[in-house]
């Protein structure tokens, strides 16, 4: 069985990376059948670049939404969702490069397997951790911080690596199965983004029985763009924040309540490490503003 797919980029201001983005979609061994850009840029500087690159990959369909007034990811996955024609939508971060087997591979499971309702790619190019930091890593994220994707950063060759079952998917680099999309609908009035992926997968859950996995054949690597990126220390303060908002949204009693903390005692050790190694309590100022943020916000 033949399935039809669509991507959705959102992006904003970061033309070279969206162009590098759209040049190796069009060298995919299989192009996308529609390709949905919402654009979110102060100027049509990276319409007026794609929409003249794009007419070469002329079997697909490009939809180029600019609009500044969409704000932020969620709203731009939403709009984007909302626009596509077919039965699988794959939604892709920006600044990634794809493998030029990866919209195949990434579809393919879909076509095999009607049980699969969502499935995220790999990234090739994430930093070496330690076994040190991975048993950091799963001691400190229980319950419902559990994050399984941690466990397949590692290398993979060929195209015939099995399907690892998972809790979470990637938000950027991930396919569903459009009526899941339709079933559950993306939040834009929560005040997550960092943890959207996370929060999506959770809804999902509870709605719909498992079906998510991570496919180690669809692979891309990820640039990390510098443009519109925080500082370290912004990152910080967000990542303390989202979750402390995670927790208000997902709790269900007391053993998450000491969840969360185990998680901030891991959390705080990790920016008191980072810390004592700089010589700059910076990052630790940032922690204290996040769980300072949280306390004082409404979701």
């Amino acid at each position: 069985m033949t399935i039809k797919l669509t991507v959705v980029i959102p992006t904003k201001n970061r033309e070279n990376d969206l162009v590098a983005l759209v040049e190796s979609l069009m060298l995919q061994s299989r192009l996308p059948d529609e390709l949905i850009i919402v654009d979110q840029s102060d100027t049509p500087d990276s319409k007026n670049n794609i929409t003249g690159r794009w007419t070469k990959a002329l079997s697909s369909e490009l939809v180029y939404i600019l609009d500044p007034s969409i704000k932020g990811l969620v709203d731009a996955k939403r709009v984007g969702s909302d626009r596509a024609k077919n039965e699988l939508v794959c939604f892709l971060d920006d600044d990634l490069i794809l493998d030029k087997h990866f919209i195949r591979e990434m579809v393919k499971p879909f076509e095999h397997d009607s049980s699969i309702f969502g499935s995220s790619g790999i990234f090739i190019n994430f930093p070496k951790m330690s076994k040190f930091y991975k048993i950091i890593f799963s001691l400190f994220h229980r319950g419902i911080f559990k994050d399984p994707r941690p466990a397949v950063f590692r290398t993979y060759l060929g195209y015939s690596n099995e399907l690892v079952k998972t809790s979470v998917l990637w938000g950027g680099i991930t396919a569903w199965r459009r009526r899941i999309l339709k079933e559950v609908p993306f939040d834009t009035h929560n005040s997550l983004f960092m943890m959207e992926d996370f929060d999506y997968s959770r809804k999902v859950r509870e709605t719909i029985e498992d079906g998510m996995f991570i496919n180690p054949n669809a692979r891309a690597i990820h640039n990390h763009s510098l443009v519109n990126r925080p500082s370290e220390a912004d990152q910080e303060e967000r990542k303390i924040f989202e979750y402390m908002s995670y927790y208000k949204k997902s709790k269900h009693g007391h053993f998450s309540l000491m969840q969360l903390v185990w998680l901030l005692i891991g959390l705080f050790l990790d920016v008191l490490y980072k810390s004592i190694r700089s010589g700059n309590v910076t990052l630790i100022k940032a922690y204290l503003n996040g769980i300072k943020r949280s306390k004082y916000s409404e979701l």
